[in-house]
């Protein structure tokens, strides 16, 4: 018994023995892969997420909430914030306690610009600061002032150059919001030209005014889908953001917001092989991002004509604006791709019109084409097609023919001009009834708006006009640097111009609007919102340490990389017969591979990732592995 009893100790001790091995083999093993894992991240460019905006922000929640809380603030000692969001330079927030319950006029260098709402908990936002110089404040509650000082001296910003000065455009009226193309930032100017608000983060295209005083810009975020941003945000003038869109089907050039809260978005098809590009429109629900009601133009197309609809296969669209009529549900589409105004009934998804040269289209659209009375121009690469009040078709005529490739030489535009153009529809007949063009010399490849007002003043946009000095031999309409700059005009109902001003810089679109209300709302505190309806790419998993020895054999080629919050795009042609498959390396244990391409087929169009921590990102087109030598960093 005692025998039994020392063998089965000993089959213990041995057991024991055994696995207190394993555990110190496993524990250097793992060691061991970890250090070899770390060998991946060494010397590596690190590209954070975009979105880290967001994270700043919530911690000037914190410090806004702290101030908010904070009995020793009053009136005579208020806690100023400037620029309490960090991407609008141009602004304050000035937060104090009264013991009653109390009206603030507020004024900024002189002018009332409104009246706070009557409260004891104040929380005053401060919009149109001059940058550069040092802004006086004033509040005044009855008999009380309060003076404040306000420094943005360190703010510099280029101002407009102006012509023709409106001395009635002050920051307690109506400014001028210029929304901007790819790559630079939207800003407000006061009719000096004195730029009084803008944003420092690349938030570009429409500008969309929203009911709650907040607005819509893309959120600067290059999308998968050709010609589209991956959604867009809801901000206010202080630079807080509500809400960041990411849309499966993105965004580009038009949102509109209505009446039920939903938006209407300018998108692109999610399929490689869809026919067209950014030609898809669609309806989402404000808080979930759900969309409601979609279609192509493809489909409207297809539907009178499939023949020639399959025709134009490959064309991109590039559907600029969106009017829509909630009453009537009368939508007008700007088709700049394919020098086209098509009007449609929104409900039924059924062609009313077309206004474009009729050579262009088959004889079963015939019908649907507009018959022009007069010696009207057609538009060519045109944008803001929109009804007026009275009806008007109301277009910025581009005067550059997209469908034209033979020559891209400026000098062959020579003779071309843009101008705002209003039109007057008679069920299928169409005439001019107004147009300028300025001195016909602002001819605009691209960009510009034309906004014709319900006081019947006209803000005109020649957003990318060529100087003369560009009109030379070699010279392209791509070759903008230093030969473009924009100009806004500003009518009245007369035509007399109230302003007219320039600006070196491309402009998408312009708008007037205010910065105040008569009577304005303390600001409030409102959490931020992601709303996603991406699908997650699916991505496959393998354990790191089966792929040390294809990693190491890895030859080093800095793929470059735009990544977001919770997508990447990688900014590589490939050969159609290549097949590509994108590895993001875990310091954990497991590891992810994403096909990204299969030979003799489209790229996938986005890669939307719901993944935390950080990736060394490798390559592998066809049997070879390659170091993009860039450690993406998600949260």
């Amino acid at each position: 018994m005692m025998n039994k009893k020392i063998v089965f100790i000993v089959v213990i001790g041995v057991l024991v023995l055994s696995l207190l091995g394993i555990m110190v083999i496993s524990s250097h093993q793992k060691k061991e892969e970890m250090k070899q894992v770390s060998t991946y991240f060494q010397d590596k460019t690190g590209i954070a997420a975009s979105g880290d905006i967001v994270s700043k922000q919530a911690d000037s929640d914190k410090k806004i909430l702290e101030a908010m809380n904070n009995t020793s603030y009053t009136f005579d000692n208020p806690c100023v914030l400037v620029n309490p969001y960090e991407i609008s330079p141009l602004t304050a927030l000035i937060i104090f306690k009264t013991s009653t319950t109390s009206e603030t006029e507020v004024f900024i260098n002189g002018v009332k610009v409104t009246t706070m709402e009557s409260t004891t908990n104040h929380a005053i936002p401060i919009y149109g600061l001059l940058a550069g110089v040092e802004n006086t404040v004033v509040l005044k509650q009855g008999n009380n002032e309060k003076e404040l000082k306000i420094d943005v001296k360190n703010v510099s910003k280029n101002n407009l150059v102006t012509e023709v000065a409106n001395p009635d455009a002050t920051i307690d009226k109506s400014i001028y919001f210029l929304a901007a193309p790819m790559g630079t930032s939207a800003g407000a100017y006061d009719g000096n030209g004195r730029i009084i608000w803008y944003l420092t983060e690349n938030y570009t295209m429409d500008m969309e005014f929203l009911k709650n005083g907040h607005m819509l810009l893309s959120n600067g975020n290059v999308s998968g889908i050709q010609y589209t941003y991956d959604g867009f945000i809801e901000v206010d003038l202080l630079g807080k953001i509500y809400k960041d869109y990411s849309l499966e089907n993105g965004y580009h050039h038009e949102v509109i917001e209505l009446s039920n809260g939903n938006i209407i978005v300018a998108g692109g098809s999610v399929s490689t092989n869809a026919p067209y590009s950014a030609s898809f429109v669609y309806q989402i629900d404000q808080n979930t991002g759900k969309i409601v009601d979609s279609f192509d133009v493809y489909d409207i197309f297809a539907s009178i004509d499939k023949e020639f609809a399959d025709s134009l296969s490959g064309v991109n669209m590039i559907n600029n604006s969106i009017y829509y009529n909630e009453e009537s549900g009368e939508m007008i589409l700007s088709l700049r791709g394919i020098n086209s105004i098509i009007s449609l009934d929104y409900k039924t998804k059924k062609l009313n019109w077309i206004f474009a040269k009729k050579e262009l289209y088959s004889e079963k659209f015939q019908p649907f084409l507009l018959n022009i009375t007069d010696n009207s121009r057609i538009p060519n690469g045109q944008h803001t097609a929109y009804l007026t009040e009275e009806g008007y078709l109301s277009v910025f005529n581009n005067d550059f023919d997209m469908l034209d490739t033979t020559n891209a030489e400026l000098i062959h535009f020579s003779q071309n001009y843009s101008s705002a153009t209003l039109y007057q529809i008679d069920g299928k007949n169409i005439k001019t009834v107004w147009d300028y063009a300025g001195d016909g010399k602002y001819f605009n490849y691209a960009l510009g708006s034309f906004i014709y007002n319900p006081d019947q003043s006209k803000l005109i946009n020649f957003g990318w006009t060529y100087k003369p000095t560009a009109y030379t031999p070699g010279t392209t309409i791509y070759d903008y640097l230093g030969n473009t700059y924009a100009r806004v005009v500003e009518l009245d109902q007369n035509d007399k111009v109230l302003f007219n001003a320039t600006i070196e810089e491309g402009v998408y679109r312009a708008y007037k609007h205010s910065l105040y209300e008569d009577k304005t709302s303390h600001y409030k505190l409102i959490d931020y919102k992601l709303v996603d309806n991406n699908p997650s790419t699916i991505l496959e998993t393998v354990r790191t340490r089966n792929i040390f020895s294809d990693l190491n054999e890895a030859i080093s080629n800095p793929f470059e990389f735009e990544l977001t919050k919770n997508s990447v795009s990688l900014n590589v042609m490939f050969d159609n017969s290549e097949t590509v498959d994108i590895y993001f390396v875990s310091e954990e244990e497991n590891s992810y591979i994403f096909h990204y391409k299969k030979a003799n087929e489209a790229v996938s169009s986005k890669i939307n990732l719901k993944l935390d921590g950080n990736y060394a990102v490798y390559l592998k087109i066809n049997d070879q592995f390659y170091d993009t030598d860039k450690v993406l960093s998600f949260s």
